[in-house]
């Protein structure tokens, strides 16, 4: 292909993706298209023969070393007159016509009706079928003007669409993806095993192929300047020198991807290596040389026409997959059967796609191309069978596959899944129900299922490996969905009145949005019980407090309090309100967040015995030895209590804890590192000891023991585990038992009594559910990060004061001049808790108001139940720091003079 083709074709296609966007752009105000509508599913030009349904390669047939932006210009000029081209696709529009399902029907028959009538009275019958009554289809051999048909489920969509039986392809009137032959005779284990020809058993990329691509790519200087205006460069006299290398290029990388894109088995083993193998629980997985399909798609992209190349072939297989695909999806429920071979074929070129980087946003594909492209493959994955999902799962899983290849899948399918979000919150009724839908539009849309089905089982692999933070699967877009809006999804997800809420999938919601919906679901709760007491009182059975009040004595904390949950454990889920005997106050907020540092700080000290603290991590776990049960009833329930009104703790507990807390699995060893990294040394020591002679080395047994009161007492791991040394046979055994003791079985009765009972009482709920332990971690304990200054200072509020005042920029002065620890003294005083909240700085809603009017002899005062500080305009500015200190240090209750 030489230059002027190029050029040509660059110009055509701008071209003619031009026309396409003035056919389908309404001349009044609307809104936004949706780039997935099937009625939008516009493909490119060398996919028209698609509509004839003759063989899925009919495209390339005789077109073969040629280029797909050559063959798109080669098959457009048979028609001359592009009005009368055949529709390309089911749902291309033809005028305004707001789609339904039964538009959907009749545009899939108009191909099928088309094709069969050639005479010149086409147009007349086609109105006529248009306008004829329609009765709805049948499930199975509904008759219609083109003879019986079938439905059946989309492998991509999940969607039901309508086969005629007697033609050899159908596409699905929502995504619009082509299947070849009626679906009812690519069915059962036969079908699942591709036997590929010669050339497709022998077809591989090698890395001597990608070094020949390479020596002939572009310079990244000459890549630039391709981007920013291809047809200048092309025009310009350093490419015509670089003719003869740009041909070269073209000719290899087209016979390569032309070949690549054959088949599922030609993409699933062009990559494999027969010396690397990932090794999954049960069965070994044949390899995939990742860095090899990265490196090959990055050569292709490095030539002037590479992006195009690989696009044209990436849209024409996924629009157009072929029977393989078909049957591995349709037949998901024969790989339960462990006699059924898994091979290379059923699944891995679902990965070799997922690598390629026209998918990328910064590819500079069309959005829309790129668009339905990601769809098509997260639908395809998402479809895949549960076998098959282990298999990607165990291949992400690998430690030869780094964070940073995974990240990118990650961030991959969170970009998708934000276009898709974004596009819904710009329609009418996207997030929202309407009077023309009882439910929201987004909720009905499949490739927002199918991208969060995609982003569940990354998000299964990275539980089993944590190779990126949780954050990472966050979706901002998410936090644009207004409040009610999310309520609304969460509430449809408890009641399961649609196939689709975001809340079924809680790994794409950011902490902020479960927090929302934690906050609302405990209001809805409190609401309750209070409006039940409303109503007991109304009906003169007894009168009932619409709160739970307790009042407790400070010296007292402890008993006070046990005495009193205990007593009131029916009320529980009310609005808690605390009061401290003699002193004054009435509890907004503040002497909740008071009652609550107080009284864990007393339950945790190491003089009550009932947690072990750990000098070196900071962390306490609990006492084997420790038979205080109903304080650790009271402990289970003060957490929960926290968690229901919103407060946080300093309760320095390890992940491990909130782990048992949702049931998810521990993992042993790694548990136990967390909070008992001494221990954990020594038993890696075991593992790695490398002499034969551990037995007398080690001189343990197979026992697992803990500190009572200066008695070591032992519990043996096995069954006469105290006469069984640890050796080199069975040190892995003993291993995983001693941590499993450790962070199970001797705290048990503890931990039972403490939050599998208390807790759960009280916070357990269905938004709890969609936390996962780091975030409840987060939420109970606040965030550990440093307090940011600057956050703080930007969001802070003021009354009377304004920003720029002296009295503002000394004590933002004074405040910024402590350590760490003064500075959460002050966030105390101020606002009744020295931990940061588990959104960050930003949600501590600071507010500073002036006092008086200049006495210099007043302390600053602070409101803890708004985050509140009084702050004197003093007139000398250098008592603001005096003042300041003496407020935080007398600052414990409301004895203030």
């Amino acid at each position: 292909m030489d230059l002027t083709t190029l050029v040509f074709n660059h110009q055509f296609r701008s071209s003619s993706h031009t026309r396409r966007q003035i056919s389908i752009t309404p001349t009044s105000p609307s809104p936004p298209l949706d780039p997935l509508h099937p009625s939008l599913l516009v493909h490119d030009s060398n996919t028209i023969s698609i509509s004839h349904c003759s063989s899925r390669h009919s495209v390339s047939h005789g077109l073969q070393g040629i280029s797909p932006a050559t063959a798109s210009f080669q098959i457009f000029s048979q028609n001359t007159n592009t009005d009368q081209l055949p529709p390309l696709t089911p749902g291309t529009p033809t005028s305004n016509v707001k789609s339904s399902s039964g538009f959907k029907r009749r545009s899939l028959n108009i191909t099928q009706f088309l094709r069969r009538t050639g005479s010149k009275s086409q147009s007349a019958s086609l109105n006529t079928f248009l306008k004829s009554p329609r009765s709805p289809l049948s499930p199975k051999n509904a008759h219609s003007p083109i003879g019986e048909t079938e439905q059946f489920v989309c492998p991509c969509c999940n969607t039901l669409f309508i086969f005629p039986i007697d033609l050899p392809c159908s596409p699905c009137s929502t995504c619009g993806t082509i299947w070849d032959l009626p679906p009812s005779k690519k069915s059962g284990p036969s079908c699942l095993s591709h036997q590929p020809n010669q050339a497709e058993a022998s077809f591989r990329i090698t890395a001597e192929d990608v070094a020949k691509l390479n020596s002939l790519a572009l310079s990244p200087e000459a890549l630039v300047r391709f981007d920013s205006d291809p047809v200048a460069f092309l025009a310009s006299k350093d490419a015509i020198d670089l003719q003869d290398q740009i041909n070269s290029f073209n000719e290899l990388a087209s016979t390569l991807v032309s070949e690549l894109f054959k088949s599922t088995y030609t993409l699933s083993n062009a990559f494999s290596s027969s010396d690397q193998v990932y090794q999954g629980r049960y069965e070994s997985l044949s390899g995939l040389s990742i860095r090899l399909v990265r490196d090959f798609f990055h050569a292709v992209c490095s030539g002037p026409g590479g992006r195009d190349l690989l696009s044209t072939h990436v849209d024409r297989f996924l629009q157009r997959p072929g029977n393989q695909v078909w049957s591995v999806i349709t037949n998901r429920e024969l790989f339960n059967e462990p006699l059924i071979p898994i091979e290379l074929s059923h699944w891995a070129w679902t990965v070799v796609l997922f690598e390629c980087p026209i998918l990328l946003p910064e590819s500079r594909i069309p959005q829309q191309k790129r668009l339905v492209m990601m769809a098509r493959l997260l639908g395809f994955i998402s479809s895949l069978s549960n076998r098959l999902h282990y298999r990607l799962v165990s291949l992400y899983c690998h430690k030869s596959y780094d964070a940073e290849l995974f990240s990118s899948k990650v961030e991959l399918t969170n970009v998708f899944l934000s276009e898709r979000i974004r596009h819904f919150l710009k329609v009418p009724g996207g997030f929202g129900n309407t009077s023309e839908s009882p439910l929201p539009k987004y909720m009905s849309d499949w490739s927002l299922l199918v991208s969060s089905r995609v982003m569940s089982l990354l998000f299964g692999a990275n539980f089993q490996t944590k190779k990126v933070p949780v954050t990472l699967f966050y979706n901002v877009s998410s936090d644009l969905i207004q409040p009610l809006d999310l309520i609304y999804d969460f509430e449809t997800w408890e009641t399961r009145r649609s196939p689709y809420a975001l809340s079924g999938y809680p790994c794409i919601l950011s902490i902020s949005s479960k927090i929302s919906l934690l906050t609302y679901e405990d209001k809805r709760q409190m609401g309750m019980e209070a409006r039940q007491a409303f109503i007991e009182g109304i009906l003169g059975r007894r009168a009932i407090a619409p709160v739970f009040q307790l009042r407790v004595r400070r010296s007292h904390l402890v008993e006070d309090s046990l005495r009193q949950i205990e007593a009131g454990r029916s009320e529980l889920k009310k609005l808690l309100k605390i009061g401290f005997v003699n002193e004054e106050g009435v509890d907004g907020g503040g002497l909740k967040k008071e009652w609550f540092l107080l009284l864990i700080r007393r339950l945790v000290a190491p003089e009550y015995g009932m947690f072990i603290h750990d000098e070196e991590t900071n962390q306490i776990w609990f006492n084997p030895a420790s038979s205080e049960f109903e304080e650790f009833k009271l402990i289970g329930t003060v957490i929960g209590l926290a968690i229901y009104n919103c407060v946080t703790l300093d309760i320095n507990l390890p992940l491990v804890c909130y782990k048992k807390l949702l049931k998810s699995p521990t993992s042993g060893l790694e548990d136990v590192q967390t909070f008992r990294p001494s221990v954990a040394r020594g038993l890696k020591w075991i593992l790695d000891y490398e002499g034969n002679d551990l037995e007398e080395v080690c001189g343990r047994n197979m026992v697992g023991d803990y500190e009572s009161y200066g008695t070591i007492v032992e519990v043996p791991l096995i069954e006469g585990g105290a006469d069984i040394p640890v050796s080199n046979k069975n040190r892995k055994e003993y291993v995983k038992l001693y941590s499993d003791f450790i962070v199970n079985k001797s705290v048990e009765k503890q931990f039972t009594a403490s939050h599998s009972h208390c807790f759960n009482t009280v916070a357990a709920g269905n938004a709890l559910s969609l936390f996962q332990p780091q975030e409840i971690e987060l939420l109970v304990r606040g965030s550990e990060e440093a307090l940011d200054f600057n956050q703080l200072q930007l969001t802070t509020v003021y009354d009377g004061y304004s920003r720029n005042d002296e009295t503002i920029v000394e004590f933002w002065n004074y405040f910024k001049d402590l350590d760490v620890p003064g500075q959460r003294k002050a966030l105390g005083f101020i606002t009744g808790s020295d931990r940061i909240p588990a959104v960050g700085t930003s949600g501590l809603d600071f507010k500073i108001s002036k006092l008086g009017d200049g006495t210099d002899g007043r302390l600053p005062v602070s409101h803890t139940c708004f985050n509140q500080l009084m702050l004197p305009d003093y007139k000398r500015r250098s008592l603001i720091a005096k003042k300041m200190n003496i407020a935080i240090g007398d600052s414990e209750g409301f004895g203030l003079n």
